[in-house]
């Protein structure tokens, strides 16, 4: 993920907006993935979200 995030950094840099549009796709969808995966495990232990 530090990978992905490095390219779109650079991506965004260099002014490649469209590039790093597409190389964004996936990260946000791990991204989103992930949330969902904490937060199942939150309230399985009775935690509520901090969001």
């Amino acid at each position: 993920m530090r990978a992905d995030r490095s390219e779109l950094v650079g991506l965004c840099t260099a002014g490649e907006l469209e590039e790093a549009k597409v190389a964004a796709a996936p990260l946000l969808a791990d991204m989103h993935t992930l949330l969902e995966w904490y937060t199942a495990a939150l309230r399985a232990h009775g935690i509520q979200p901090p969001f």
